[in-house]
């Protein structure tokens, strides 16, 4: 049996291959996620999902990066905002501080900026 890890969007990713399968397999997996990762890492500061974070508009928008978004905007309608795309304000705001720590304004606030309709 053959196992790698690599680290990939702050967790880790592990391939495991029966002894019989090319090695290269694993090394093509790899790239296929490195490029996913290229687009969809919120660790990545120039990937096309930090950008839109940062509210800027993607030029050149790949069309994995539409397909996955058009994806979460249906899905969070069809949950009507159970599943939500938007939630990187909150998530910010919990990696900063202890729950203890955050104030019903500051939840207030970050949850104004989790609006996919928007």
């Amino acid at each position: 049996m053959i196992k790698r890890t690599r680290v990939y969007m702050g967790t880790f990713f592990t391939i495991i291959i029966d002894d019989d399968v090319e090695e290269n397999i694993v090394v093509e997996a790899f790239r296929e996620v490195e490029r996913v990762e290229k687009i969809f890492s919120k660790f990545i500061e120039n990937s096309e999902l930090s950008v839109l974070n940062k509210g800027k508009v993607i030029m050149n928008a790949s069309k994995d990066f539409v397909y996955v978004l058009k994806k979460s905007l249906f899905y969070a309608d069809i949950t009507n905002g159970r599943y939500n795309p938007c939630i990187l304000p909150l998530l910010e705001l919990y990696s900063r501080k202890s729950l203890q720590e955050i104030s019903e304004e500051e939840i207030k606030k970050s949850l104004e900026l989790t609006d996919y309709k928007s």
